[in-house]
């Protein structure tokens, strides 16, 4: 089941790179709004990630951003010094940003589920095994959700989650990492990383 609330929910923009699902990330938070967003959420709150076309904006509307988001959940929120923080995420689901409800204090969406397709492709299970045999020998910077994820018994049977970690850890540029979000079908998301 989704868990893209129903009706208006916080959005806090990233001015570079992506939250894929399944990947922990931890974000520097510093923008008046982004600021504002962070106070009034703790641990465990449900929250979007948008993805900015230009890192330049510091307040993006609806047409700045990507349409395609991730869904959060807060696992930390650290003080920095005043007006900073650093919040630790682990992304959940994509979801499709359809309107921006609120600008301030901080920006609020509303949005659906992201209709993923492909999963039970003849051709999926296989690209999943290739991208895995690929990157075995790779040194990851960010691996670390990568071999968790791996160490999983289910691992194998999500070939969307292992496109998304493994996106998530190999370091790609913000533009690429926002095109393979954007990816629904989950064949093309695999070969996309191939």
């Amino acid at each position: 089941p989704s868990i893209v609330p129903p009706g208006s929910f916080p959005l806090l923009s990233l001015r570079n790179g992506v939250v894929f699902p399944g990947t922990t990330v931890t974000l520097p938070i510093g923008r008046k709004r982004s600021v504002e967003l962070v106070e009034s959420i703790g641990n465990g709150a449900v929250i979007g990630l948008g993805v900015q076309r230009n890192p330049k904006d510091d307040k993006p509307d609806l047409e700045a951003l990507h349409p395609m988001g991730t869904m959060v959940e807060v696992l930390n929120i650290a003080r920095v010094r005043r007006g900073q923080y650093q919040l630790v995420v682990k992304g959940i689901e994509r979801f499709v940003i359809e309107s921006m409800t609120a600008t301030e204090p901080f920006a609020c969406v509303e949005g659906r589920a992201a209709d993923e397709t492909g999963e039970d492709d003849a051709d999926t299970q296989a690209l999943a095994e290739v991208l895995l045999e690929r990157i075995e020998d790779l040194d990851l910077a960010s691996g670390d959700d990568l071999r968790r994820f791996l160490a999983s018994p289910s691992s194998l049977k999500q070939p969307g989650m292992i496109a998304d970690v493994v996106a998530g850890a190999l370091g790609l540029a913000s533009d690429k990492e926002a095109e393979i979000l954007d990816l629904l079908h989950i064949p093309d998301r695999l070969r996309a990383l191939h």
